[in-house]
């Protein structure tokens, strides 16, 4: 069974976001007339700006310049392309309805999370919603936002699990001490997840026709 509390990654995890994460990248790199030709073999969703800045730009020193006008970009867009993977919706559903407390926990910042949350009618699945401006860092990582919210929260490890698309997430996981739930629709490939080596691997035909695959419930 899972445990009490579970923590949830947002892109790759409960929505495909990665068509508007692209579109704000590409119009801060033409705002900025920076020329970055391994745009489209680097990039990924998942990690942070900051992260995401030192792998298009390695040791260029650009993160300063880049991140706040990618804020900007993205967090003012209406996000349609960003919408939930099938069985996700009653996925949440049950498990608030078992009795299990979940936050988001996600590189995005607070207003696109809340704006993205609302959208889909999920405000009263979630106790609480926090992104990566919702700790005072001046880089946000999701092992230290992950250690810091059981700590604001009173939580121990082990009554905890974080659920995520990548080895990141995964990481994130063990760093913190909580069970590790690695999502396999996302943006890792499964090879990739079972290399991180999470408690559990779900995928979406499990959670359609098996809502307690993995101990869910």
């Amino acid at each position: 069974m899972f445990p009490k509390h579970i923590f949830i990654d947002l892109d790759g995890t409960l929505f495909r976001s990665e068509e508007d994460i692209r579109g704000a990248w590409r119009a801060t790199l033409a705002e900025l007339r920076l020329d970055c030709p391994q745009f489209e073999r680097v990039f990924r969703v998942g990690p942070s700006l900051q992260a995401m800045t030192e792998m298009l730009f390695p040791g260029a020193g650009l993160a300063t310049k880049i991140v706040p006008v990618f804020k900007r970009h993205y967090d003012t867009s209406p996000l349609r392309n960003t919408l939930p993977y099938p069985g996700v919706d009653g996925w949440l559903r049950r498990l608030a309805e078992a009795g299990h407390a979940l936050y988001t926990l996600t590189n995005k910042r607070l207003g696109p999370t809340e704006m993205l949350v609302r959208r889909h009618d999920w405000e009263s699945l979630f106790k609480m919603v926090l992104g990566s401006d919702s700790f005072a860092l001046d880089v946000p990582t999701k092992p230290t936002m992950l250690r810091l919210a059981l700590e604001r929260f009173g939580i121990a490890p082990a009554t905890a699990a974080m659920v995520g698309d990548t080895p990141e997430d995964v990481a994130a996981g063990k760093d913190a001490g909580t069970f590790t739930v690695a999502c396999d629709w996302g943006y890792a490939s499964r090879d990739q997840l079972q290399d991180a080596s999470p408690d559990v691997i779900i995928s979406l035909s499990e959670i359609l026709d098996n809502p307690n695959k993995g101990g869910i419930s």
